[in-house]
C-alpha cells in the first residue's frame, strides 16, 4: 500500500521534535480547510469592524471641521470689509516679507504664479515628497491590512489543492 492512501487510514506520521502527530497537508479533509477559512473570515470580520468604528470617529471629527469651515466661511461672507488704510497696511507688510524671504507674485492674466529661491524650492519639493511617501506608505499598510488575511487563505487552498492533486495522482499511478 502507497504511504498516502485515501482508500484506508490517513497515514501519520510522528513529528520528530515531539510526540504530537502531524497529518500531511494533502490529507487534510475539506471541512478542515472549511473551518481555517471560517476563523479566517470571522478575524477578518473583526479587523474590517474595529476599522469601521476608527473611521466612524474620523468621519464625526470630519464633520466637526466643515462645520468649522463652514461658519469661517459665512463669517467672511457677512464681515464688513476691512478699512482701506488697514488694507493697504497688510499689503504692504506681506510685500515686506516676500521681498525679505525672495518670493515674488506675478500675475499672468488670471494667474497668479509664485517665484521663489531654489532652496526654498528644494525645500517645498522635500516636504511634498515626504508627504507623498507617507501617503505610499499608508496605502501599502491599508492594502496588507485588509487583503492579507484573505490572500494567504487563497494561498494556503491553492497549496492543499496542488498537493491534493498531486496525491491522487501518484495514488492512481501506483
Amino acid at each position: 500500500m502507497h504511504e498516502y492512501s485515501f482508500f484506508g487510514a490517513p497515514q501519520l506520521k510522528r513529528d520528530p521534535l515531539g510526540g504530537t502527530v502531524v497529518i500531511p497537508l494533502a490529507q487534510w479533509r475539506r471541512s478542515r480547510i472549511v473551518g481555517i477559512w471560517l476563523i479566517g473570515l470571522c478575524v477578518e470580520g473583526a479587523v474590517l469592524t474595529a476599522q469601521w468604528f476608527a473611521s466612524a470617529d474620523a468621519r464625526a471629527e470630519s464633520r466637526k471641521i466643515d462645520a468649522d469651515l463652514d461658519s469661517f466661511a459665512r463669517g467672511l461672507q457677512t464681515a464688513t470689509p476691512l478699512p482701506k488704510r488697514l488694507r493697504d497696511s497688510l499689503r504692504t507688510v506681506v510685500a515686506a516679507s516676500a521681498d525679505s524671504l525672495g518670493v515674488r507674485l506675478e500675475r499672468h492674466g488670471d494667474t497668479t504664479v509664485v517665484r521663489m529661491p531654489a532652496q526654498m524650492e528644494r525645500s517645498w519639493n522635500t516636504f511634498f515628497e515626504g508627504i507623498s511617501r507617507g501617503i505610499d506608505r499608508a496605502i501599502l499598510a491599508a492594502t496588507l491590512e485588509l487583503f492579507l488575511i484573505p490572500l494567504l487563505l487563497i494561498l494556503f487552498t491553492a497549496v492543499w489543492l496542488v498537493k491534493r492533486r498531486r496525491l491522487y495522482a501518484a495514488s492512481g499511478a501506483a
